[in-house]
């Protein structure tokens, strides 16, 4: 798609997937639009809350890219209310925004979580979705809103890169890396690690795959050890690593990436060594 001029707007704009990929579409020329509750200060900026219809405006876009929504599993397990509220009806209400202001590309970053705990490796689309966490329920939700509107879904895996903050496991581990050891909740449970360009690339190239929806990861599970090891290396700094040794409800979630291959043509250029590295150098 020939960005050049293209109205686009980013729900969600301003946080870590957002925000890259809002660089990325004014790199390409795109006329972009930031739609958040709080303002960050960068381009075109319009204030929404999902969870309110009579905020949203959209007339005039022709792209529109669903980033916003409560991403941490951890605030969602506290409060599933509010969890099902902004991350499912409020999909319901840009949808329906959309519709309204005849949008037909429109993305939704969906996760991983929809799967649960998987029957098969790699986890392949055709997955049954069996969610175990209030945050996989409501992107389920979110997806079956989303897919009778036209939309495009992705389902990101682990999800990393500079400037990614909260409680994750990259983040924690770099926020510890000064002191004498890094305790972690298990060394041994894999997770799917794909670096954060490497999802703008597939958001970019998704807006033409309407009612799809596409794993986005790297298709190679990573252990908290090895990723603790790796950005070690990166640092070198080398605390020691001590386990709790509390298991995950879910072992092992490693993403098949053959779907988007195949139809995007899309595939992750960054090694997990070397986004490790970037994100190291992009957290000093």
């Amino acid at each position: 798609m020939d960005w050049e001029d293209t109205p686009v707007l980013v729900t969600g704009g301003d946080g870590f997937i957002g925000s890259r990929l809002v660089t990325r579409l004014e790199e390409l020329g795109a006329d972009v639009t930031v739609a958040s509750k709080s303002e960050s200060g960068r381009g075109k900026f319009v204030r929404i809350d999902v969870t309110k219809r009579d905020s949203l405006d959209f007339e005039g876009q022709e792209v529109v890219f669903h980033l916003a929504g409560i991403a941490d599993p951890r605030i969602c397990e506290e409060n599933p209310e509010q969890a099902f509220l902004i991350n499912s009806y409020g999909t319901l209400n840009v949808m329906e925004e959309c519709r309204r202001s005849n949008i037909e590309r429109m993305v939704l970053s969906s996760s991983a979580h929809v799967y649960g705990a998987p029957e098969r490796l790699p986890v392949a689309e055709d997955h049954p979705l069996r969610p175990t966490s209030t945050y996989g329920r409501s992107k389920v939700a979110a997806e079956s809103i989303c897919l009778s509107y036209g939309a495009t879904v992705l389902r990101f895996f682990n999800v990393y890169g500079p400037g990614q903050r909260g409680n994750y496991l990259i983040p924690t581990i770099l926020s510890k890396l000064e002191g004498g050891s890094i305790t972690l909740r298990n060394l041994d449970s894999k997770r799917d690690f794909v670096y954060v360009d490497d999802v703008v690339d597939a958001m970019l190239l998704a807006v033409d795959s309407p009612g799809e929806c596409f794993n986005i990861g790297s298709g190679r599970g990573s252990t908290p050890k090895e990723i603790a090891e790796l950005l070690s290396n990166a640092s070198g700094k080398h605390p020691k690593l001590v386990s709790l040794n509390k298991p995950d409800r879910i072992k092992e979630l490693v993403a098949d990436i053959g779907k988007a291959k195949r139809l995007l043509g899309w595939g992750p250029k960054v090694n997990l060594e070397d986004g490790l590295r970037m994100t190291y150098k992009g957290f000093e």
